[in-house]
C-alpha cells in the first residue's frame, strides 16, 4: 500500500527527546521507506501525542521487535486501481468464496 501524498509527514515516529543516541532502527525505517516510496518526511512526535494519534489508527500490527523507540506509525495513501487490477481481485475473491463454500459441505 503506497503511503499519503497528501500530507508533509506519512511517517511519524516516538521522540526520544534526547534520549541517548538516535534509534538505529530509525534508520532502517528511513532505508525502507526510501527504497518503496522513495524521499518522505519523517515527523518526530512527543510521546503522549503519539499514543493519542495511534490510539485513533485505524489498523494497529504488533510485531516482535524490541529495539527502543521503534514503534512507527505509518499513513496510508490511495490505491491506483487498474481495470486489470480489479478484474484479478474480483477473480481471486470469487474463487475463494467458492472454495470456502465448497469445504463448508
Amino acid at each position: 500500500m503506497p503511503l499519503d501524498t497528501y500530507v508533509d509527514a506519512p511517517v511519524a515516529l516516538m521522540d526520544n527527546n534526547g534520549d541517548g543516541d538516535r534509534p538505529a532502527v530509525w534508520d532502517k525505517y528511513e532505508e525502507i521507506v526510501k527504497a518503496n516510496e522513495g524521499d518522505k518526511n519523517f515527523e518526530l512526535m512527543e510521546r503522549f501525542a503519539f499514543y493519542d494519534r495511534a490510539s485513533k489508527a485505524y489498523a494497529v500490527i504488533a510485531t516482535g521487535e524490541t529495539a527502543v523507540y521503534a514503534n512507527i506509525i505509518l499513513k496510508k495513501g490511495r490505491c491506483k486501481i487498474t481495470r486489470r487490477t480489479l478484474h484479478q481481485w474480483k477473480k481471486e475473491f470469487w474463487r475463494s468464496t467458492s472454495a470456502r463454500r465448497a469445504d463448508a459441505r
